[in-house]
């Protein structure tokens, strides 16, 4: 037995087969256990019997592998899986599925005595950054209003910050690391396609079982696809954090075939982007295609023709489409009247002033993590343009941290991206060195540049679905970690990094 273990643990496989291997170990727990929830019904037994001897399966793969866990979270994460699970009477998988996970690595690393690595349990100014802003949310457990939103806070960001352990101690190589990002891009691509497909054909019944849904509310805009998030400024905002990876795909992918499918990728994301309406996620699709531009030096000459090919492309997009892109740049801020005439930024107004009077009047650490909306109405009455008597959000996530958080959140947050920035922008400069070509360094820059579309809309939602966020900051961690190990000069410039994966 010990000796088939071994063996396992020494196969290789191409890139792309220990992706597709990735893909059938997490999916074919999750179908065979809805194939048993459904063909049973309510026949509890047989389900839990299935589900557990499936779990225990899973547990070994990660065992022998670890880095499978890290890419079956992603897959969950970035499909909504579990509330998609939710919505269809079936349990909750993400925190069962970490806490399996978390075991499984534990497993691994004490069978293969990895804690015994120098600096293995070493943290560094980025996740001592998290920790330190995710202490905010636990120490409003006992001076929030509501103690019960600050717990559920809490215990989100104690769920988060394991599954960020999870990450950076099962992702142990460049390579598993690279496919951990391709699995993002793959998965947030197969849910624009579906949003795709029912902008096209108008078939808004279509759901493809809770992973598709749209926004119907607004009549004065064809439906808004949501995904499974059932927001589609939020599904906008991740459909834009994806899109930089594709795009760096295209660019620096050495093999035709996965050039061609992140073209395919690259223009589903975009579309579906468009197909949200949402005005912050094409303001975060612009931005970074520019910083990309300015990051690749492309020549002015080809980035006029760019401004002309998007002009044309929105003179082509349905009218409701091009009138809400349209006030963006009618808005004055400065204009009282104008902001009043655009009912939503009216709202947005408001919304902010009021956490911003929040953190005035609390500066240090806020009034609790969860804890914006039970204050917002008493300080909306003060500033006047609001007419809804329902609890809002901050609809910026900076404001929410400064109203929730204080100074010891946004000070704790800044440091965490400016430490992660500048440990990537490293990271990428020691990799040139040791690759001695740009191949490896330009996927952390990809990485870097979806962070930075994530932040820049972040300006205009809070932090709803953050946990897609602290995911990719996972994925930053983690390969820094990875570089960190990896000699930075001599013998190891004149190696080239392997495109195998051992198990």
């Amino acid at each position: 037995m010990l000796r088939f273990i071994d063996d396992i643990r020494h196969i290789h496989l191409t890139e792309l087969q220990a992706t597709l291997l990735s893909f059938v170990i997490g999916g074919i727990p999750i179908v065979v256990l809805l194939i048993v929830l459904i063909g049973y019904g309510n026949t509890d037994g047989p389900a839990w019997f299935f589900g557990g001897l499936l779990a225990f399966i899973l547990g070994i793969f990660i065992v022998l592998r670890p880095e499978i866990g890290t890419y079956v979270l992603v897959i969950t994460v970035f499909t909504n899986l579990s509330d998609v699970f939710n919505a269809q009477g079936l349990p909750s998988v993400n925190k069962p599925l970490v806490g399996l996970i978390t075991v499984s690595l534990a497993a691994s690393i004490v069978l293969k005595q990895q804690f015994r690595e120098k600096g293995f349990f070493h943290f560094g100014v980025t996740e001592i950054s998290f920790l330190l802003y995710g202490t905010t949310w636990i120490l409003a457990v006992f001076y929030a209003e509501n103690s019960d939103r600050a717990y559920l806070a809490a215990s989100d960001f104690v769920k988060d910050f394991i599954i960020l352990l999870c990450v950076i101690y099962s992702l142990r190589t460049i390579e598993s690391w690279r496919q951990a990002l391709w699995l993002v891009m793959i998965a947030v691509s197969i849910l624009a396609a579906m949003g795709a497909y029912q902008t096209v054909t108008g078939d808004y019944q279509q759901q493809f079982f809770g992973f598709a849904f749209v926004d119907v509310a607004d009549v004065e805009l064809a439906g808004r696809i949501t995904g499974p998030i059932g927001d589609p400024n939020f599904f906008g905002q991740i459909l834009a954090a994806a899109l930089p990876i594709a795009i760096y795909r295209i660019l620096d992918e050495r093999k035709l075939f996965a050039r061609l499918a992140s073209v395919a990728m690259a223009l589903i994301l975009a579309f579906a982007i468009f197909s949200t309406y949402s005005r912050g996620a094409f303001l975060g699709m612009m931005a970074v295609l520019l910083l990309i531009a300015l990051e690749r030096k492309v020549s002015f000459s080809l980035l006029a023709i760019m401004g002309i090919a998007g002009s044309l492309l929105i003179a082509v997009l349905p009218t409701g489409y091009t009138e809400r892109i349209q006030t963006i740049v009618a808005l004055n801020p400065a204009d009282e009247t104008a902001v009043q005439s655009e009912g939503s930024f009216k709202g947005r107004l408001s919304e902010m002033q009021a956490g911003l009077l929040m953190f005035v009047e609390h500066p240090v650490l806020g009034v609790g993590a969860g804890n914006y909306m039970n204050h917002y109405q008493r300080y909306a009455s003060r500033i006047g343009l609001e007419d809804r008597i329902t609890e809002r959000k901050a609809h910026s996530i900076y404001v929410e941290i400064l109203a929730e958080s204080g100074l010891a959140g946004i000070i704790s947050f800044g440091a965490m991206f400016f430490s992660l920035f500048a440990g990537l922008s490293a990271a990428r400069r020691k990799l040139r060195r040791i690759d001695g070509n740009t191949y490896n360094s330009n996927w952390l820059m990809s990485l870097q540049m979806s962070l930075t579309s994530y932040l820049l809309t972040s300006l205009f939602l809070h932090g709803d679905f953050i946990r897609y966020l602290w995911m990719l900051v996972a994925l930053g961690v983690a390969i820094l970690r990875i570089t960190d190990k990896m000699p930075d000069a001599g013998a190891a410039a004149t190696t080239p990094l392997k495109e195998t994966v051992t198990v």
